[in-house]
């Protein structure tokens, strides 16, 4: 019987999850460097960031629910909490258009208490990729 192991696939980009890495944060301005270049040579480009600017920091925006048993959670981020905070409201209350929101962990409160940026990642962003950043714009975009 042969046994073949097979190593992990490494991940040639783990590096940039430490967000305050001088080598990181380079890379990084590098890429929103060439993105924003050909962003704001599109015409439409000042229309549309205002307005995407105006819905991000709106607090009238659906919140994305997770139902848990008689709470409704969420995940919120706004001009105030801008690393964001992990929220409850109780269930009815939420059906009924009227959430009383409970904050579980506020990120920019334990962030400075701390001394440390923390990032809060879903399962979801934690299994995606970063590929190709600088590679294209959507096809919507060219």
């Amino acid at each position: 019987m042969v046994i073949e192991t097979v190593p992990a696939q490494s991940d040639p980009y783990l590096w940039l999850e430490n967000v305050d890495d001088p080598k990181a944060l380079a890379f990084v301005e590098t890429l929103n460097g060439k993105t924003e270049a050909r962003l704001k040579a599109l015409p439409i480009y000042d229309k549309i960031y205002s307005k995407s600017l105006e819905i991000l920091n709106s607090n009238n925006r659906i919140a994305a629910p997770a139902i848990r048993g008689e709470h409704i959670y969420n995940f919120w981020r706004d001009k105030d909490h801008v690393r964001g905070i992990w929220r409850r409201s109780p269930k009815q209350a939420y059906l009924a258009g009227q959430p009383v929101w409970e904050t579980l962990l506020d990120i920019d409160a334990l962030s400075e208490k701390d001394n440390i940026k923390w990032v809060y990642l879903t399962k979801a962003s934690r299994m995606k990729r970063v590929k190709g950043l600088a590679g294209g714009l959507p096809s919507i975009l060219s």
